[in-house]
């Protein structure tokens, strides 16, 4: 039984994503993020099962990816959808009331380029064997997680900054900034390996985070999360230059 612990856990992924998908639709932005953590605390959980119970199988590759396609992929298009349609038809958050009624218009049509990058993203991890223990580009996960954030801000108009993130040359600015991330040669580390002093420094910054600017800081540790990598992947190019030149003289 034990080597169907995985799948299964991917499996509940791939379900709380598609539960998620219709609770955003419905104006149910807290459940659709409950939901998404669920399906992000699954997604940690199925590879960690994987190893630990020594059960890895292609299958269980394929099936992460499909999941993952869902629940981070399609997900945060949603979300941004919302936040457009918001724009489009009336105020959305912030305690005020919308139809539940998804409706398609030219202004919110844009939203769904991040799902594709999404999907291409995953394509690339899927054939990239250097993704082992780092990744390279944003992950799918983490880029859901900075929308999702910006969903509770907008609904809870934490800090007075629903106007401003529902902003339509906000989200227009920010669909390109995300697709472009997800499909990057930018390397970035992985919270699944162990810790270092860089991690430590991040997760405590995160914390601090969370603790002064609830439903924001979702989407400001994402923010630091990639600054944090690009710095890094910055010196890292620089010693391997200085370490090139040192071996060419």
């Amino acid at each position: 039984m034990k080597k169907h612990i995985p799948n299964t856990l991917t499996l509940l992924n791939l379900f709380c994503g598609c539960c998620s998908i219709v609770c955003i639709l419905n104006g149910q932005y807290i459940e659709g993020a409950i939901f998404t953590g669920i399906s992000l605390g699954a997604d940690f959980l199925d590879g960690f099962a994987a190893r630990i119970l020594r059960v890895n199988s292609l299958l269980g590759v394929q099936l992460d990816s499909l999941a993952d396609m869902v629940s981070f992929g399609v997900v945060p298009g949603v979300i941004v959808f919302e936040l457009l349609k918001g724009n489009d038809i009336s105020p959305t958050f912030a305690g005020l009331q919308l139809s539940p009624v998804a409706s398609l218009s030219y202004n919110t049509l844009p939203a769904f380029i991040i799902t594709l990058f999404s999907c291409l993203r995953l394509a690339k991890f899927n054939i990239d064997t250097r993704q082992t223990t780092s990744f390279i580009g944003l992950n799918t996960p983490s880029n859901t997680v900075f929308f999702t954030g910006l969903m509770l801000t907008a609904e809870f108009d934490t800090l007075g900054l629903a106007h401003f993130v529902t902003n339509p040359v906000f989200l227009y600015t920010l669909i390109p900034i995300s697709s472009y991330l997800l499909v990057s040669e930018i390397r970035m580390f992985s919270m699944k390996g162990g810790l270092n002093k860089m991690k430590v420094i991040y997760i405590g910054l995160s914390l601090l985070l969370l603790i002064f600017f609830r439903e924001v800081a979702l989407s400001l540790t994402m923010i630091l999360y990639v600054l944090f990598n690009i710095v890094n992947n910055f010196f890292y190019n620089k010693l391997h230059s200085v370490t090139d030149s040192s071996t060419h003289s």
